[in-house]
């Protein structure tokens, strides 16, 4: 009986032991601002020298002490994740990374068994990211569901990805307009090369590969593009050869 008690009690406080105030959350952005941003711009600077990106996060955090001012917006992201998400909308790699280097130093959270809403604020979806990529069924209902997961949709990043492993063209292009594309030639030309793999025929893939010759031909002055039109080509005139050899066999027409 005692012990029921306690957890009722126990219940019945922990809305309050997660609750966060302005203050709290000011405090963690002054810090941000005014420490972590600082010493950012100055690890940056250092080009090769600088240091890795992990290594950084536990220096600055154990070095300036933040730990006080993490914790309750540590706190705040695991027992309320789409409240807090918000407030990571802002310089969300940083104020992110102090949060999960608190998290994950404390082991008080598994981005492999926690929900989605935490996975998808906490840890930019991971958990359902991991899953896609290694299940082409989860890829297709993440898809479905227009790639939103605990409530919010997933990086652009993180979608062009997955759109690659799957050569799913379409969910690609969707990403981006026609200039983005030819800033991204290169991995564009990887998303074209898988999506060939799994076109329904030969001539599908070299259709493809010949509507993006004439749709980029003519912005070779872009640097991504010039540096990637070579590869391009050839695989342009790979597709072609396929082509020709199924139409020589007579799988194709």
């Amino acid at each position: 009986m005692k012990k029921a008690i306690i957890a009722m009690f126990a219940i019945a406080l922990a809305p309050l032991a997660f609750a966060i105030t302005e203050s709290q959350k000011n405090a963690f952005v002054d810090k941000l601002d005014n420490v972590f941003v600082p010493a950012q711009k100055a690890n940056d600077a250092l080009g090769a020298d600088k240091l890795e990106w992990g290594a950084f996060v536990e220096k600055i955090y154990t070095e300036s002490k933040l730990e006080s001012v993490v914790k309750p917006v540590a706190e705040w992201a695991i027992s309320n994740p789409l409240e807090a998400h918000p407030f990571f909308e802002k310089d969300s790699t940083a104020r992110k990374a102090l949060v999960r280097y608190y998290i994950i130093s404390k082991g008080l959270l598994d981005w492999e068994t926690c929900t989605e809403e935490q996975s998808a604020v906490i840890f930019d979806h991971r958990k359902q990211f991991d899953m896609a990529k290694e299940d082409g069924a989860k890829y297709v209902a993440l898809k479905e569901n227009e790639f939103v997961s605990g409530g919010i949709k997933m990086s652009d990043n993180k979608i062009a990805n997955l759109a690659q492993k799957y050569g799913d063209i379409e969910v690609y292009e969707s990403l981006y307009d026609k200039q983005g594309l030819a800033s991204h030639f290169g991995e564009y030309i990887s998303v074209l090369a898988e999506a060939a793999a799994v076109a329904p025929s030969k001539k599908a893939a070299y259709e493809k590969y010949a509507s993006v010759e004439a749709s980029f031909e003519s912005m070779k002055s872009v640097p991504e593009v010039s540096k990637n039109w070579a590869k391009f080509i050839g695989a342009l005139d790979a597709a072609w050869i396929r082509y020709e050899r199924a139409i020589k066999t007579g799988s194709e027409k």
